[in-house]
Order: structure tokens, then sequence, then C-alpha cells
């Protein structure tokens, strides 16, 4: 689980760690830049030509943090403003994993006073990219982890996302309609969501199309690692009709194995219903599976935590960063399996 980091010398530590890595083999420069909130003079710049991106990277708190594709241009691609301190408005924050590790967040959307695109249709028409939850407090919002700051090997999906926040501008241009509904009309018919014309419909629609791809992104992440780690890719047969997010076999055997529910919220009632799920499809298959659980984060109850070793399904944790799925403990959790 992700979680906000408001201390200012992290926030800026942060800042110099991605300067540091950024800079490496880039072209300096010194530019002026505008944005929707004022000027920048004399900014010194990075062109990254290896990523196709540059960068303007400030290290004090509220400085510049600007990116665009191709060669530095006067107008920003897209800039990500990180507070000085705990702020809710601005769209870019520094966040920790549970292992400490500092990244780069942002909630996605372009400002511009004329060709603007909120948050829930940035996040719609992002390819690559799922927003992730980030705990602020009791709070969880929702934000895309787009780089881990100190290992330059993560600056690829930062470049991928800049050229993305590129991609989305240029249809927003291109656009003189309702650009929202259209975006939604797009997002619902490729992810196989049917759309609801009711009044306020937008944000319920737009979040299962978002919640589907999420799962997806975990669903075909854990099938690739299981791969890897010689399980067979075949899914395995449940009876009565029932169809588990994965089912695996043990490595070179036909019976026992691994049965997994992913959940793609970190509400209570998703949870619910995933232990509920595995309960019924572990009696699909005669020979017994380990039933496991799939979620970014558990609800904030011993409860659940008491009820599932009870139950003996077990949990296998995931963080999205970038256009990436990382699982902690699986591993451990194969390693214990025959």
């Amino acid at each position: 689980m992700h979680t906000l980091v408001i201390d200012e010398q992290r926030q800026v530590a942060a800042r110099k760690a991605l300067l540091r890595n950024f800079a490496k083999g880039a072209v300096h420069s010194v530019h002026t830049f505008k944005s929707p909130g004022g000027e920048y003079r004399d900014a010194p710049t990075h062109l990254r030509q290896d990523l196709g991106i540059w960068a303007s990277i400030g290290e004090e708190p509220g400085s510049i943090l600007a990116f665009g594709v191709g060669q530095p241009h006067w107008q920003i691609g897209i800039e990500v403003k990180i507070p000085a301190g705990r702020s809710l408005h601005s769209n870019g924050q520094v966040v920790e994993d549970d292992a400490g590790r500092l990244l780069l967040a942002h909630q996605g959307g372009l400002g511009g006073n004329k060709f603007a695109v909120g948050r829930q249709t940035f996040a719609l028409l992002i390819e690559g990219f799922v927003r992730t939850a980030v705990a602020d407090g009791d709070v969880e919002r929702e934000m895309f982890v787009i780089a881990d700051v100190d290992r330059a090997s993560d600056l690829a999906d930062l470049a991928a996302y800049v050229k993305q926040a590129e991609r989305i501008r240029k249809i927003r241009r291109g656009h003189a309609g309702d650009f929202s509904a259209w975006a939604l009309k797009g997002a619902a018919r490729k992810a196989g969501v049917p759309e609801n014309e009711e009044d306020g419909a937008y944000d319920r629609v737009a979040g299962r199309i978002e919640f589907k791809r999420r799962h997806g992104m975990v669903q075909n992440a854990l099938t690739e690692a299981l791969r890897k780690a010689g399980y067979d890719e075949r899914p395995v047969s449940l009876t009565g009709g029932l169809r588990a997010d994965l089912a695996v076999h043990d490595r070179g055997e036909k019976t026992g194995g691994l049965l997994f529910e992913i959940k793609a919220s970190t509400g209570a009632q998703p949870h619910f219903t995933a232990i509920g799920q595995l309960l019924v499809y572990a009696q699909g298959h005669e020979d017994g599976l380990r039933k496991v659980l799939v979620t970014s984060r558990l609800p904030d109850s011993d409860l659940f935590q008491k009820a599932l070793s009870v139950l003996g399904i077990e949990v296998l944790q995931y963080e999205i960063v970038g256009r990436g799925v990382q699982f902690q403990a699986l591993d451990d959790l194969i390693a214990s399996n025959p």
C-alpha cells in the first residue's frame, strides 16, 4: 500500500533523487516555461534523448517539476505540482511503499484554459497505466504512481506517462464537442462495460471501467509471474460451471494447486465477496486448492485477519507502479507450494 509523504525533507530528498537519475546522460540547457500557474524563468532543463522526453526539476519545495516530449519547449507538456508539506490541491505527490521507497505520483488530468482534461477523463484515455490507492491518513486517494525516484530503470515508465499525457492533449485539441462524454463512450466500448445514460452515471461507469482495467492488469501480471515460476499456463477446470480469476495446478502435477481471487478495490464489501468466492470455488476441485486472496490492502479490521486464518485463506498483496505490478512475498508463497 502506498502512503502519502508529507515531510518536507523527504519530499526534497525525492526531488533530488529524481533529478540525479534523470540528469545522467542528459543534455543540459536553460529555458523559460509558461504554465497556467505562471512563468518559470531560466529553469535548468535536461533532455534525455534515449527516453524521448525532457524535464525541469527544481530541488526546493514548491519549485518546478515539469516534463515534455521531444525538444524542450516553452509550453510544458505536463506539470507535476508537489506541495510543500501537505496539500489536497496539488496534482502531484511524493508517496512511499511498504519498503520505504520514495515514488512520484500524479492524480492525472491536464491543466490549461482551453484544452484542459479532467482527472476522470484522463484516467479513461490513458493506456498502460491505472490509478492505485494512496493512503492519506484515514482517507484513500486514487493516483498514478509513475516513477521510483531512486531507480534510473523506472524512468522508462515516467517517459511513457509523459508521452501518454502528450497523446491525450493532442486528442483533446482535436475534439470540439463534449469531450468527457465522448471519452466515456469509447472507454466503455473497449472495456465491454455497458453505458448508463442516467443523470450522474458518469462516475459510476468510469469507476467500473477503471476497476476492470486494474483487475486485468493484476491478473495478467500474476499469470506471467506464475508461468515464469514453472506453473502450467492452462487454467484449472472447476466443476459446476465455476470460473475463478486464476487457478493453477502444482508444478508438474495434475492435482492440488493455487486458487486466486483478485480484488481491485480496497473496500470491505469486495473483500467479503472474495472470501465467499474462494470458499465456493474451492469446492469445485476435488483435489483441494490453496485459497489466496490477492489485494492491495485488506480492510482495517482484525476480524478480517482472524476470519482469513480460520478459513485457511492466504493473502497476496500487490502494488502498482508505473505500468507494472509488484507482488509482495510471492516467492514465499510459491516456495511453500510443491
